[in-house]
């Protein structure tokens, strides 16, 4: 009888352990909503991303692209038009994204299976810091370590599901944390000895396979030679140099040397730098500082190397961002540099204009640099809080398309500001990604004469602008509609404005064009409007309106269109 008993319960126990298992994988298929369903589902999520997402997405597709991993021309704008949008347009640039991921080396097979969860890590900003198709290697290696600890952990221990962990960073971050069961594992399963001869064939092909830079009591600088030597001098770090597949070691060595510095207090304490792509990351793969890597090794040997490359870095961004703005009275910043070495060049050169490269804090750098006028930002998406308080004499200020952040009160120290743009201001595209409130974030620009909004601005403007009484040009984005509201009074007080684009505006301006919206633009001399007007108001039929204005434009797809309308009015339009 109690032999019964016991085979009875031990049946039992290992019953529900299989009901767990399955229980479990039931639980991973039912929330494999957005992933699980290969090309076809990633395709509709990289289509569901641009329309809306288009920012973002459009920013991370052309870091990729400058950087030789995707091939496509120019920069697609999205545009959408009730109903129809140009979506397909955006198809040829998924379809470099399928050639990429299948262009495996070593034969390797693309992850089919979870590729849409794939996609939308990459265009969410989560393939990694930044987010990038090179970082496929990183992920190959993360979903080898999930997939053994998914398929192998005990019934009764909980595992996430893929879908239920965002991104790939987020991947690493929690195979982090089950390292431990992960090796219990490993060991159970005999996996281990596998692993450690991939070490030993690492350690065979790569050994002595770089040159040493520079060596103190604290530290080593490498120079890897090699692939091998990259994988074995970055081993135990999270880069795309080191990666076991699609290693990206020949791609940037072609472009310029690769540094590993590593501690010889902690040997896993290990930072890369590449000069020519402004690469300075710890071993997670994370951005840092010059200042930081000063001060966590305080060697005065590693301080010497740092302030020779910054140098090199100084003058390759000066060069590059005098072809953008055709400047040569200009300063390039990166915040990898260390920033006294900055600071002192800008004074002692009275450098009168900077381009910030990077998306760091700004915290105190600007503070003292008062004869500073124009500001370029680039990439760079961080609160500004009161980072411009010395800035008083600043004229111009671009933001660039990838910053926002809310204002609030961080642009009231700037009262002799002239210029302020929320777009990328290296292209001949208006695109950004700003859109947010502006309540009373302007009020205290009273010098402004130039206000262009980025693409992705559509809030109701209000009162916002009504201190802008020196206001000559406001541009705002094709995606502009104030809230889907008519603009009735918000442009009352812009008695000087000369040039308003409204180009992506279809709400009706107040009542009319011929009253209310733009009653009060006495000096209006160019107007760009939406074609949604032609067929309500064709021209302005006001007097007022016929002789105030020089240029009223509309755009070349409706050109067709108004050769319906009378010959006398036609004389009266200009073609943008």
């Amino acid at each position: 009888m109690s032999n019964y008993v016991s085979n009875n319960i031990s049946n039992n126990i290992n019953y529900y352990k299989k009901y767990l298992k399955y229980r479990q994988k039931y639980l991973s298929l039912k929330q494999q909503i957005y992933t699980g369903g290969g090309w076809q589902s990633a395709l509709e999520l990289f289509k569901g991303k641009v329309r809306n997402s288009y920012g973002l997405t459009i920013t991370i597709l052309i870091r990729d692209r400058d950087n030789g991993i995707l091939n496509f021309t120019g920069r697609p704008i999205y545009t959408r038009e009730g109903a129809k949008d140009n979506i397909e347009e955006f198809i040829p640039i998924f379809e470099q994204i399928r050639i990429r991921l299948k262009e495996q080396k070593n034969g390797a097979p693309i992850d089919n299976q979870n590729i849409d969860w794939i996609i939308k890590s990459y265009l969410t900003n989560t393939f990694g810091n930044p987010s990038s198709l090179e970082n496929y290697g990183r992920y190959q290696e993360a979903i080898r370590r999930y997939r053994i600890l998914y398929d192998n952990s005990d019934p009764g221990i909980y595992i996430k599901t893929l879908p239920e962990i965002n991104g790939l960073i987020e991947l690493e971050q929690y195979m982090d944390i089950c390292e431990d069961l992960l090796r219990e594992i490993e060991t159970k399963k005999g996996l281990q000895e596998a692993e450690k001869e991939y070490q030993r064939q690492l350690k065979r092909d790569g050994e002595g396979k770089v040159k040493i830079e520079c060596e103190t009591p604290k530290l080593i600088i490498y120079i890897p030679q090699n692939e091998a030597g990259s994988k074995y001098y970055g081993r135990n770090t999270k880069w795309c140099t080191t990666s076991r597949e699609n290693c990206r070691f020949e791609y940037y060595n072609r472009r310029g040397k690769l540094y590993i510095i590593q501690s010889k207090l902690n040997p896993i304490d290990k930072y890369q730098m590449h000069v020519e792509t402004n690469q300075l990351m710890n071993s997670k793969d994370e951005p840092i500082t010059f200042s930081f890597l000063k001060a966590h090794f305080a060697d005065v040997d590693l301080n010497r190397f740092i302030d020779a490359i910054g140098s090199k870095i100084l003058d390759k961004f000066l060069i590059e961002i005098n072809k953008h703005t055709q400047s040569t009275d200009i300063e390039s910043f990166n915040y990898q540099l260390n920033r006294d070495i900055i600071k002192h060049n800008i004074k002692e050169k009275k450098t009168r204009s900077i381009l910030f490269s990077m998306n760091l804090p700004l915290d105190d750098f600007l503070y003292d640099l008062n004869d500073v006028e124009t500001l370029y930002f680039y990439e760079f998406n961080q609160p500004l809080n009161d980072s411009f308080r010395s800035l008083i004499n600043l004229e111009k200020l671009h933001l660039g398309g990838s910053f926002n952040q809310p204002l609030e009160n961080s642009l009231d120290y700037l009262i002799n500001l002239r210029e302020l743009t929320f777009i990328w201001w290296n292209t001949s595209e208006k695109e950004g990604n700003f859109d947010q409130p502006l309540n009373t974030s302007l009020d205290k620009l009273v010098c402004l004469e130039t206000l262009e909004f980025s693409s992705e601005f559509n809030r109701k403007i209000g009162n916002s602008l009504d201190k802008l009484v020196n206001l000559k040009d406001l541009k705002f984005g094709i995606n502009f509609k104030n809230c889907e509201e008519p603009l009735y009074n918000s442009l009352d007080k812009l008695i000087n404005l000369m040039t308003l684009s409204i180009k992506g505006y279809t709400q009706r301006l107040g009542y009319s064009l011929d009253s209310n919206s733009l009653d009060k633009l006495i000096n209006l001399r160019n107007l760009h409007i939406n074609d949604s007007y032609i067929e309500r108001y064709t021209v302005p039929h006001d007097d007022t309106y016929k002789y105030r204005l020089e240029h009223f434009y509309f755009s070349d797809e409706i050109r067709q269109r108004l050769c319906s309308i009378n010959d006398r009015w036609i004389r009266e339009i200009y073609f943008y």
